[in-house]
């Protein structure tokens, strides 16, 4: 039997998202008003200062639409224009006998059954439609992850160009904003602390750099990859820090 895909809920408010395009942390390319381009918001810090949110809602009080969704995921949307894009990874095809993690220290980590399909999804903004779904890969997860995760932890973010999506072990993507992919990137397999599963966000700054974090069992990677197209992702320096990426980066600009 076919495992029916669970379903997530994405909400908007009828307050619409409104802060000042002006302000930067150094990390993130500046947004027009009303765009929330990035994991945390335009300024990297999750608040976005002239918002008037309300302050309370539920099923039918302050909601302007809500649609499900399929597959799991606990990325954060984004939003750019009249567009919100979400990520998920959706089981598909037959139940098979669970793998379980089993990589030192592990604990509370979810089975793996099913393959999955990787998904990029954009969605009107004004009223939940899709405009267009996209799957970008499907495999059988080598990791399940912790019970509190999602195989689709790692948000996605935008330039208002191109949207970039990193799935960790399922790769790195460049999408143009219609779903088409312009190129992408296999960063090899991870193996995450106690196999409690990838979720390390990319960072896009300004001059169009993007930064992303890879763990490894015993050293992590932070990668720094061209993002204009006619380099088509090329890789132009790595660091590693000490430790595994256990969160997003922080990117702080140095004054001149």
């Amino acid at each position: 039997m076919t495992r029916p895909p669970r379903l997530i809920l994405l909400i908007v408010s009828l307050c619409a998202i409104s802060v000042r395009g002006d302000q930067t942390n150094g990390a993130n390319c500046a947004a027009p008003p009303g765009n929330w381009p990035q994991w945390r918001g335009p300024l990297a810090n999750g608040v976005a200062p002239q918002a008037n949110p309300p302050v309370s809602w539920d099923e039918t009080n302050n909601v302007r639409w809500k649609v499900p969704m399929p597959g799991k995921a606990h990325s954060s949307p984004i939003v750019f224009g009249d567009s919100v894009y979400v990520l998920s990874a959706l089981p598909v095809g037959e139940a098979q006998k669970p793998v379980y993690d089993d990589a030192p220290g592990v604990h509370d980590s979810v089975p793996v059954t099913h393959r999955h399909q990787f998904l990029a999804i954009a969605l009107r903004r004004r009223d939940g439609q899709v405009s267009w779904s996209k799957v970008l890969r499907e495999e059988w997860p080598h990791e399940g992850g912790h019970q509190t995760g999602s195989l689709a932890s790692n948000s996605p973010v935008t330039d208002g160009e191109r949207l970039y999506v990193f799935f960790g072990s399922r790769g790195l993507y460049c999408l143009d904003l219609n779903g088409e992919v312009k190129w992408q990137k296999d960063l090899g397999r991870m193996h995450t602390l106690h196999a409690h599963g990838e979720g390390s966000s990319p960072v896009l700054i300004a001059i169009r750099l993007l930064f992303v974090g890879i763990k490894r069992p015993i050293r992590s990677f932070t990668l720094l990859i061209s993002t204009p197209a006619k380099y088509c992702g090329r890789l132009l320096a790595m660091k590693r820090p000490p430790g595994q990426h256990r969160s997003s980066l922080k990117i702080k600009a140095r004054p001149r």
